[in-house]
């Protein structure tokens, strides 16, 4: 039985399917088997799959699933994956990324050699969607003080301090993670926009984790192409994901605040005409944030933006 199951979540990429399917073929490690699970799409994604399937038999699919109708959220494929999945590592390759050819031996030596560790990711490189390189993942990495290439544990306290506003985990693609022992909650999967903060958080609670310090996933940044109408929503869809994951999580009111500050410095200023210089959103009926800390906030969101002009 293969030691790693593969979930490749796939809808309308038939742009990158290919170069997907190849970097997981080349891979150093062969120890795995794939699960495929395509979620509706309308593009030739689903035909370009069935043929390199056909044409590389030694690609080994335990599972190829075409969803009847679109699920709304490729998260739902994450749960669908895991759900089949019977190894004991599982790795979520995204289909409009890519990897290096080592990306599974490095990750999977290093957990065997941990046991404890229940999750190792690597460097990311950002691209674009012609594949050309934008920055990598070296700031967010910084607190970690590891050489370029070399690899360490760590409790998980360095990653959930600073969720859900700062994730050092930003993209699926490059964790390799141990499957969980039971059922994961219908929660975790829930949310649109934050569902793998929630995903890592309850993997790793206390448990430690790696980090691989090179570059081995790439990871596309597509071109935002949205209305003000939308990313408005989107925004407050997002801030309220904040407050479900802080509520979900029970963490303290300094997250919260934290929270709110964000909110009142990134959004509600910028958008001050249109929303008016006082609008709560989705902290409005908040009941763990008293009155007199949303003024002391909205005080200080404004201060700061007038010292900083």
């Amino acid at each position: 039985m293969a030691r790693i199951t593969i979930i490749i979540p796939n809808y309308n990429h038939q742009d990158y399917i290919k170069q997907r399917l190849d970097t997981i073929l080349n891979q150093t490690n062969k120890d795995w088997e794939a699960i495929i699970i395509d979620d509706a799409s309308n593009d030739n994604s689903l035909n370009i799959i069935s043929s390199y399937l056909k044409d590389h038999p030694e690609f080994i699919v335990k599972k190829f699933i075409k969803n009847k109708e679109n699920s709304g959220s490729g998260y739902k494929s994450w749960q669908k994956g895991i759900t089949f999945a019977e190894t004991e590592f599982i790795w979520i390759a995204e289909t409009d990324d890519f990897s290096d050819s080592k990306f599974l031996e490095r990750t999977f030596a290093s957990l065997e050699s941990n046991p404890d560790a229940v999750l190792a990711f690597t460097a990311s490189n950002y691209v674009n969607s012609q594949g050309k390189f934008l920055y990598n993942t070296n700031k967010r990495l910084a607190k970690l003080n590891l050489r370029e290439g070399q690899s360490e544990v760590f409790s998980s306290g360095l990653i959930l301090d600073d969720l859900p506003l700062d994730p050092m985990i930003t993209n699926a693609s490059c964790v390799l993670f141990r499957r969980p022992g039971v059922p994961m909650p219908e929660k975790i999967f829930k949310n649109k926009q934050l569902s793998d903060l929630f995903f890592w958080t309850y993997l790793l609670k206390d448990k430690p984790f790696i980090c691989i310090n090179s570059p081995l996933n790439s990871f596309r940044q597509h071109d935002a192409s949205t209305t003000a109408q939308n990313y408005g929503k989107k925004k407050i869809e997002l801030y309220e994901e904040y407050l479900a994951y802080i509520n979900y999580f029970e963490l303290d009111s300094k997250k919260l605040e934290t929270i709110l500050y964000d909110y009142i410095k990134r959004y509600l200023i910028p958008n001050r005409k249109s929303m008016g210089y006082f609008n709560m959103g989705p902290f409005k009926k908040n009941k763990h944030i008293t009155f007199s800390t949303k003024f002391k906030l909205i005080f200080k969101g404004y201060l700061s933006r007038l010292l900083n002009k």
